[in-house]
């Protein structure tokens, strides 16, 4: 039920505000930027018109969250250095607010929990930091220094483009925070949870024949365009992933203008993929299109290829290609739990540390949800887990952590996916070549740790143990072989961990 109407000072439509919070409200048919003081309505300027992603969402979808039901009634689009997401305001029936956030097909639910003074400084907080708060241990996973750039409906302040917000996002488990630096120190704190969309119960979300009404293509449909830099084709599918790579010239565009600004020019060598941009099919359950391919190396394990496709519901799944081995790898709404410093438990189920390494984009191609460019390193640590050939990842960038899991791709898939014959051939190759136990590729590398430190130690205390007694009969031979015998011990291990993981 609506609070409080009243007219667009600028066009004369009817404009409600249905929550008593609300501080403003932008007109859906002028886009004026209309501030509430008392029962007037101030136009404050022209907001921009919002970019169309092909989220699933819009104002007055409604749904149920923790037991109470809610309406979304506005939403402000950020846009950073890598990207953008949606922020949709929403009311519940019991008179809360909270915000509802929007980001490449993953979702969090919060509240606003107050200011915190003794939360630290804005420049001292980096990703892997920790905070504690109401006995529960949050892991920084995200720092963004971002704009608005557009908004639609009620907001409980007053934005306008080009406003800046400073957020810091923590994370533990499903659990979700976010400090908000916008205002300054001290910064407010909004807590709640990572959620899924299909849990929430929705009602009333866009159709896909809606959102190619008003986007002007349906989602998931490919589009050429030409690139500014060299004229040499790109297909990307616009609104879902807008950060595009030149595959001839390397060229970096920004495709949320309709023009595709050239934002870098980047130089690199030609470079071969088993899957073809554009390639079409079913992927994990849900037609796919593959719309990103990259190349990355480690100077350990040499160079593999990943394919980012972009699902019909519009979430994204990659493809990782090494060796002729195949795995699909899909971003983490739950974060493990740290058991200790070389294993995770996640879902019940404990996952040790196989190694650590960076990983350096070399080629790129295609449209992305961020902007990767060829240079760009990201640590990764790899954690296994008692089923055969499941994997946990850790990937920290300057600004942010994630969490992925992968498993292996089987050959019958690539074949429905629409994979060639060549490429099938080396995927049955190299599932057949795994050794029983169902090692990875550098399963020896893997089986190092932690295993073999803690047994080089164990061979160690036993070593000095067994010849006790000698070194404190004789200081000469005795502790010559003992030495020596160290050595041989802990040279494999020390070389393992000196010749390129971290």
């Amino acid at each position: 039920m609506s609070i409080f109407t009243a007219s667009c000072p600028c066009c004369g439509a009817p404009v409600s505000f249905r929550s008593a919070s609300s501080a403003m409200a932008v007109c859906g048919y002028c886009n004026s930027t209309l501030v509430r003081e008392a029962d007037q309505l101030r136009n404050a300027g022209q907001m921009a018109t919002l970019l169309e992603d092909y989220s699933p969402l819009r104002i007055g979808v409604s749904g149920m969250y923790c037991g109470t039901r809610f309406t979304l009634i506005g939403r402000i689009q950020l846009r950073y250095g890598a990207g953008f997401w949606n922020e949709w305001y929403l009311i519940l029936d019991d008179g809360r607010n909270a915000w509802l956030s929007d980001a490449s097909g993953q979702y969090a639910i919060t509240e606003d929990k107050g200011p915190v003074p003794q939360a630290p400084q804005f420049d001292q907080l980096k990703p892997g930091a920790s905070l504690g708060r109401q006995e529960r241990q949050y892991c920084v996973s995200d720092k963004r220094v971002a704009r608005c750039v557009a908004g639609e409906g009620e907001l409980p302040f007053v934005v306008g483009p080009g406003w800046e917000a400073r957020g810091v996002d923590f994370r533990s488990r499903h659990h979700f925070l976010t400090l908000d630096y916008s205002e300054g120190f001290p910064p407010r704190c909004f807590e709640g949870q990572a959620v899924l969309l299909d849990t929430l119960a929705c009602q009333l979300l866009r159709s896909p024949d809606e959102i190619a009404a008003q986007a002007g293509r349906l989602p998931g449909k490919l589009a050429a365009l030409e690139c500014p830099s060299c004229a040499h084709p790109i297909q990307w599918v616009p609104g879902s992933a807008n950060h595009l790579a030149c595959p001839a010239c390397g060229a970096r565009l920004d495709a949320t203008d309709p023009r595709a600004q050239v934002l870098t020019q980047a130089a690199q060598a030609e470079r071969s993929y088993t899957l073809e941009l554009g390639l079409q099919g079913p992927l994990d359950g849900q037609p796919a299109t593959l719309i990103g391919q990259m190349q990355c190396s480690s100077p350990r394990l040499g160079a593999w290829s990943e394919y980012l496709f972009l699902r019909q519901d519009g979430s994204l799944r990659w493809l990782v290609e090494s060796d002729g081995a195949w795995e699909l790898a899909t971003v983490l709404d739950v974060w493990p739990d740290s058991v200790s410093p070389s294993a995770v438990k996640l879902e019940g189920q404990a996952h040790l540390q196989l190694r650590s390494y960076p990983s350096t984009v070399q080629h790129v191609a295609g449209a992305f949800n961020w902007a990767v460019q060829v240079g760009d390193v990201t640590q990764i640590t790899e954690y296994r887990a008692s089923e055969r050939g499941v994997r946990v990842f850790r990937e920290q960038s300057a600004d942010e952590i994630t969490w992925s899991r992968s498993r292996p791709f089987s050959p019958e898939a690539l074949a429905k996916l629409g994979v060639s014959a060549k490429a099938l051939a080396a995927a049955r190759d190299a599932q057949e070549g795994d050794d029983p136990e169902g090692e990875d590729a550098d399963g020896d590398d893997a089986r190092m740790s932690p295993w073999l430190p803690r047994l080089g130690k164990i061979c160690a205390a036993l070593l000095l143990l067994l010849n006790a007694r000698a070194l404190a009969l004789d200081t000469g031979f005795a502790l010559t072989v003992c030495v020596v015998a160290l050595l041989l011990f802990w040279l494999p291990i020390l070389a393992w961990r000196w010749g390129g993981d971290a």
